[in-house]
């Protein structure tokens, strides 16, 4: 895992901000696949996961409006 700060103080783990990692999982719910409850995307973001590895190890729910 790579922790970086930019020149405006945004965190950025792997080269992603935690805004950019939102972005990538717009619409969806991040659901455990073991437990079946839903994992809040800033715990993700801080374990240095990368959208692909959340899209494998988690179930996508697609969010009810």
């Amino acid at each position: 895992m790579r922790k970086t700060v930019d020149d405006n103080g945004n965190i950025r783990i792997n080269d992603l901000s935690f805004l950019d990692f939102s972005r990538g999982l717009m619409g969806f719910e991040v659901v455990n696949k073991q437990s079946g409850r839903v994992v809040p995307r800033f715990i993700l973001f801080w374990k240095g996961l990368s959208i692909v590895a959340v899209k494998d190890r988690y179930y996508l729910k697609e969010r009810v409006r």
